[in-house]
């Protein structure tokens, strides 16, 4: 049997691999992502998280900055100026502090386990209640107030010094 010749036409099918490919080459093209937006994840990633420790945070949509002691961590996952819910961590306490406006309806909130604990600040009213191991505080600086949310390790009844050291670098920003 002699072997069939080959013909050096393109196949219909062929043209319509060549076609999607590319189709899907300008798609890309067309559609190509700046650099910043690489860093937002697609549905079903993981946002990366970004770590800065020894520096002086800015937040314009809560009217504060955050004076980062040593030992803290602000993670992060957009830039300063569109935090709207910041969140810092205390390595050797193992205690976590996270931002907000003053969403609350009333103060105390229910559920607490007793009365408003005072807390420290140098600059304002900082007043802390207790669920467990999870603290709920206000802070009423100059003329707005913040929600800050506690957590830390331990079943002591007081907030620990290192989240009241914390809550003392934070001050007002207009």
């Amino acid at each position: 049997m002699f072997p069939t010749s080959q013909s050096h036409e393109l196949t219909p099918l062929v043209w319509v691999g060549l076609g999607i490919a590319g189709l899907v080459f300008a798609g890309g093209k067309l559609t190509e992502q700046t650099p910043i937006e690489m860093l937002v994840p697609s549905r079903g990633e993981r946002q990366i998280i970004i770590r800065s420790e020894n520096q002086t945070h800015r937040f314009p949509l809560l009217g504060v900055e955050v004076l980062l002691l040593p030992d803290w961590t602000y993670l992060s996952v957009d830039e300063d100026h569109l935090a709207d819910r910041p969140v810092f961590v205390h390595h050797p306490s193992h205690s976590v502090v996270r931002l907000q406006a003053n969403v609350l309806d009333a103060w105390p909130p229910k559920g607490g386990k007793a009365k408003p604990e005072v807390g420290k600040h140098p600059a304002g009213t900082l007043e802390w209640v207790r669920f467990d191991h999870l603290r709920i505080g206000r802070l009423l600086l100059a003329r707005h107030g913040l929600t800050l949310v506690a957590i830390q390790h331990g079943s002591q009844a007081e907030v620990n010094e290192s989240i009241e050291e914390f809550c003392a670098g934070i001050s007002y920003s207009d």
